[in-house]
């Protein structure tokens, strides 16, 4: 089923928080019903306030039912229309308006969840209906601030986005200490401003621990909840290189709600980070089918591949990225050309990245131009990479260094990104870049106690 993004009847675009959030936990919940297939909200919400029909929606999201519906608040009152449609004949399985005190929204998307539930004739135990709601909230003012969060999280771009759906979560977390969703979400957004990389030694320590405190707490308060362990296993993952602990949190997520698109996307990075290509593959590819119009799942399938050494596949996942998003984003751009000089393809990479205008780019540019001849060039290009970058980028350097032949220098650079614990090193396991060095004893070594902790 898809459920479309509800539509924000206030007046008000500022309200449209409270209408996006509701369809957002909707897709949510219903993806822990385990016979229910639902698609992600990217490629739901890109129907809302078309002129698509039920039929060519279903169609696009290879769906047989949609839930539409809107929301509108005027002073404490709101007032919630849902309708659920069978799209492959067009009649309306259920209908209902909820009119309510704005206190009593969260019960609001539960009640649609469960009836929802019931409508398709799917079986419902005592269980299943605390599942619906798991993790959440019975306070208004906490689910408020919690739509309000997301609703910062889902538009982030930079630091301040990122802070500000922090503070909204801490303020949910400070009316209810017993909100599990917040400390999930509180977690995975503090992963996002570690991936920044605008954080101190001491500030980034701080960060690792704070995240995994609420990623704790989220999982204590709701050990049933998919998002919870979704989200331990991306602080253990990403923050902590914890590779083991990292892919058993995200096997759990998987079994708790098998239809979350973000889940499986999880899933597959912690599965790619212990080398299981295929296994990662798979659930990259179930995570686009649950959100086909979301370039990001694209994407990341073009890099499992690329780091599976399945350059031709890559390039394609890459292609539906550029088609469905008009134009692939800076670090993919560079990952197609990546992909294109590993395949033997160095001048057309080198083009992809002639500009040089980001240190990624100058980091393909250094490689580049090495594979063609031109040394000079690309010492200038590693360079460029050392004035943006300095001596922070160990696991860069490794790279570069192991695609030049020099073997001594990449194991240095390469050990000292282990004794620094770079985030770059979550995928060491399989990086082409490295597989100049990978059969060396001391790079071995180094991965042994990269896996040590």
């Amino acid at each position: 089923m898809a459920v479309l993004g509800f539509d924000n009847l206030s007046g008000e675009p500022a309200q449209s928080y409270l209408s996006d959030g509701l369809s957002e936990q909707l897709i949510d919940s219903l993806t822990q019903v385990q016979r229910l297939r639902v698609a992600a909200r990217v490629s739901a919400f890109s129907f809302r306030g078309g002129h698509a029909t039920i039929d060519q929606i279903a169609h696009a999201l290879n769906v047989g039912v949609v839930l539409a519906g809107s929301v509108h608040r005027i002073g404490n009152r709101v007032a919630v229309t849902a309708q659920l449609t069978n799209a492959l004949t067009g009649f309306n399985i259920w209908s209902r308006t909820y009119d309510r005190d704005q206190k009593e929204i969260m019960t609001v998307q539960s009640d649609i969840a469960l009836a929802v539930v019931r409508s398709m004739q799917l079986p419902t135990s005592e269980a299943d209906q605390i599942k619906l709601a798991l993790g959440g909230t019975s306070n208004s003012a906490a689910y408020d601030a919690y739509l309000r969060g997301m609703n910062y999280r889902r538009n982030a771009h930079i630091l301040r986005d990122y802070k500000a759906a922090l503070a909204e979560f801490d303020r949910a977390l400070a009316i209810d200490p017993g909100f599990a969703l917040a400390y999930a979400k509180r977690a995975i957004t503090l992963v996002a401003v570690q991936a920044l990389g605008a954080n101190s030694t001491l500030a980034e320590q701080h960060l690792i621990q704070t995240a995994r405190t609420a990623a704790d707490r989220a999982v204590a308060l709701a050990p049933m909840s998919g998002a919870a362990h979704s989200a331990r296993g991306a602080v253990l993952g990403h923050l902590m290189l914890d590779k083991l602990g990292a892919f058993d949190e995200q096997a759990k997520a998987i079994a708790l709600a098998p239809g979350n698109a973000s889940i499986e996307s999880n899933y597959a990075s912690a599965a790619l980070a212990l080398g299981h290509v295929d296994e990662a593959v798979a659930a990259a590819r179930r995570a686009a089918d649950l959100d086909p119009l979301d370039p990001n799942f694209w994407g990341q399938m073009g890099q499992i591949l690329y780091e599976g050494h399945r350059y031709h596949e890559a390039l394609e996942a890459l292609d539906r990225e550029r088609a469905v998003a008009g134009a692939l984003p800076l670090r993919h751009r560079v990952l197609q050309a990546l992909v294109l000089l590993m395949s033997g393809q160095a001048q057309a990479a080198r083009t992809m990245c002639a500009s040089g205008s980001d240190w990624q780019e100058n980091q393909l540019l250094a490689l580049a131009d090495q594979a063609l001849g031109h040394q000079a060039a690309a010492e200038a290009d590693l360079a460029k990479v050392r004035a943006a970058l300095g001596n922070d980028a160990a696991s860069n350097y490794a790279e570069i260094y192991a695609q030049w032949g020099r073997k001594a220098e990449a194991l240095h650079w390469f050990d000292r990104a282990v004794r620094s614990r770079s985030p770059g090193l979550l995928d060491v396991r399989l990086d082409p870049l490295l597989d100049p060095i990978r059969d060396e004893p001391q790079f071995k070594a180094s991965l042994a106690r990269l896996d040590q902790g």
